[in-house]
């Protein structure tokens, strides 16, 4: 699966069936969490693969075109238990959608499952794309001018470069306890983020799906 276009489908309620559909539409494999089955169900497409312990969804809802992965590991999430097979397979990079939703819970331990795997993560949301970014790294990546752009640390970044918004970052550290740059905003059409370690949370609001993974791995 490496190269290309992997769409894994969690349970979350929030994003929209149309917004599910579009990334749906745009991606070249379509992996859906357990619950996530529903999601992509509800848009009128079939999955390729589903996987999860099956506590949300049973088999009998799985098309028979679609594999199904049965891993009743209660030791691990549904969210994990994708990125692990996605990584046995040799995939690089996967985008999660439906991520969000009323269990702040599961967002929360989506973006811990995203900062362990050696897989390449983004998140695609409601209103625009988070990437989980691990330094060393220094990625270019092309934004709307005038869009929200924030970068969160999850692990201390150290040394970072936040440049091509209204208020850039130079150089700065930046820790959940201390400096971060939320609800920043594009002021150049390419934005440049780099640092020498850590990891962070990089968001560009957005109202389609940005497949940008390639500037990432």
């Amino acid at each position: 699966m490496k190269g290309l276009k992997v769409l894994g489908v969690l349970g979350g309620n929030y994003m929209s069936p149309a917004k599910v559909a579009a990334w749906i539409e745009s991606a070249d494999v379509v992996i859906a969490a357990d619950g996530g089955l529903l999601r992509v169900l509800e848009t009128g497409y079939i999955p390729d693969i589903v996987i999860g312990d099956f506590d949300s969804v049973t088999l009998d809802q799985v098309h028979e075109s679609t594999v199904s992965i049965v891993d009743s590991n209660q030791d691990s999430t549904d969210c994990k238990k994708l990125l692990d097979h996605l990584h046995a397979r040799g995939g690089d990079h996967v985008t999660l959608i439906c991520a969000e939703g009323d269990l702040t819970d599961h967002f929360l331990d989506t973006i811990h499952n995203a900062v362990r795997t050696d897989i390449g993560v983004s998140i695609g949301l409601e209103r625009g794309t988070a990437w989980i970014l691990k330094g060393p790294i220094s990625v270019d990546i092309h934004a709307e001018v005038g869009r929200r752009a924030s970068l969160l640390p999850l692990v201390d970044m150290v040394n970072v470069q936040f440049t091509g918004t209204k208020w850039e970052v130079d150089g700065k550290d930046m820790s959940v306890q201390g400096f971060t740059s939320i609800s920043n905003q594009v002021s150049q059409p390419q934005l440049h983020v780099s640092f020498d370690k850590g990891a962070g949370y990089l968001f560009i609001e957005s109202e389609h799906p940005n497949w940008n993974f390639r500037h990432f791995s």
